[in-house]
């Protein structure tokens, strides 16, 4: 990523972030939600998405574990809670919550369709912070958060080569990403 691209990556997520901020300030779920349930909520929008040939877009399960990453950075770093109980671990190609991988990987790089998935949020306010996530993440191609979260200091400093099992501790993001994007001035102010 080119310093140019990373700036304006940076100051892109810092808008969106502040606009997250605001819209959900009063975000605390009472209990934690499946990473199942934010899973499908996050296929069925890229389901949604239609390209060439009314074909859905869909996504990748290497997509869909790095945006379920960010959802999770984002919600401990606004919340100081997390959004899912899952374990995310520390792999080559980046974050990875184990459970969602062990249900999707079968697809290969093949992406996941579908509009039959009936997630289970309920909660009005996860779902629009879901949707938010997913505007600023969603965007961007596998690859592309490959290498971002590659940059970013919880895998960087917890990725062992050859090493799967090694996880990301929740304060480690919940630090990092709070500190990445200033939150307490930026937002509480």
């Amino acid at each position: 990523m080119t310093k140019h691209k990373k700036r304006k990556y940076n100051h892109q997520i810092k808008y969106k972030l502040k606009k997250m901020k605001k819209n959900n300030s009063k975000v605390i779920a009472s209990e934690n939600i499946s990473v199942f349930d934010i899973a499908d909520f996050f296929i069925r929008i890229a389901s949604q998405k239609m390209i060439d040939d009314n074909l859905s877009e869909g996504i990748t399960h290497l997509k869909l574990q790095k945006i379920l990453y960010f959802a999770q950075a984002v919600y401990l770093s606004i919340y100081n809670k997390a959004l899912f109980n899952e374990e995310i671990q520390s792999w080559q190609y980046g974050p990875v919550i184990k459970e969602v991988y062990s249900k999707y990987s079968r697809k290969g790089n093949s992406t996941i369709t579908t509009s039959n998935f009936e997630y289970k949020i309920d909660d009005k306010k996860i779902a629009e912070f879901l949707k938010s996530v997913w505007e600023l993440f969603g965007k961007y191609s596998a690859y592309e958060l490959i290498n971002i979260t590659h940059n970013h200091a919880p895998w960087k400093e917890s990725y062992v080569k050859g090493c799967k099992d090694i996880i990301i501790e929740k304060k480690v993001l919940r630090d990092y990403y709070k500190g990445l994007f200033d939150f307490k001035s930026k937002f509480n102010g």
